[in-house]
């Protein structure tokens, strides 16, 4: 798999060069339609037109606007120059107990291959491990930037971007149970574990329509 960006992993002075691979294959449980034409069966392509005159514009606009209100602040891409760009990385900014931190929180799994400084990579797989740690991170990747968390997993290093969630509450209704009703429980959850494995995963309407394509491919009537 093609790596998504080649950076640098610092703490303080120390650095690893790293290189970062998306971890999640959301495309193998999707199917992605484009619109085709009624009259020619071709891609239907979309226009940008001018809210207030409807005058057909260009793609790759320099103006930006930020609604404030009913009004848009202007801004052009000069303007926005003169904000210096932050440099492609991942900065570790503190480490915490990998305990506090939610897994409400993550998303969009990273992971993180080393392309030199073996050892204090494996170091950190090490420590993060034994003390049950995670590192907190400002990374930045082609422009972007996130907060994320940066954590072993078994023999290597993984980075998720923290996203900001809703502060929401729900409440629950303190309802006692026996334990016997507790022992059959247990005993119903032991009953069917099993390790993990993405293989038993198949998305079932995926699946059937990708069979649909592959029998209109061939020239099958449906």
């Amino acid at each position: 798999m093609k790596s998504l960006s080649s950076i640098n992993l610092s703490f303080g002075l120390l650095n690893i060069p790293i290189k970062i691979y998306p971890m999640r294959d959301s495309k193998s449980d999707s199917v992605d339609f484009v619109g085709l034409s009624e009259c020619c069966q071709a891609k239907l392509k979309a226009k940008k037109f001018c809210e207030a005159c409807g005058s057909e514009q260009k793609w790759l606009s320099d103006l930006k606007g930020y609604k404030i209100g009913k009004e848009y602040i202007q801004l052009t891409k000069d303007e926005l120059s003169t904000i210096e760009r932050l440099e492609n990385g991942v900065e570790i900014l503190y480490f915490a107990n990998a305990n506090e931190v939610p897994l409400s929180v993550l998303d969009k799994p990273y992971l993180i291959e080393p392309t030199s400084n073996y050892k204090l990579y494996n170091l950190f797989v090490n420590l993060f491990a034994e003390l049950n740690l995670v590192a907190v991170c400002r990374n930045v990747i082609k422009g972007h930037e996130h907060f994320s968390v940066l954590r072993h997993n078994k023999e290597y290093l993984e980075l998720q971007h923290i996203e900001r969630v809703s502060d929401l509450s729900i409440s629950t209704k303190d309802i006692k149970f026996s334990a016997d009703e507790k022992k059959q429980m247990k005993a119903v959850i032991e009953a069917n574990l099993k390790d993990f494995s993405f293989a038993e995963l198949k998305p079932i309407y995926v699946s059937k329509v990708k069979e649909l394509i592959e029998q209109k491919a061939q020239g099958n009537e449906i």
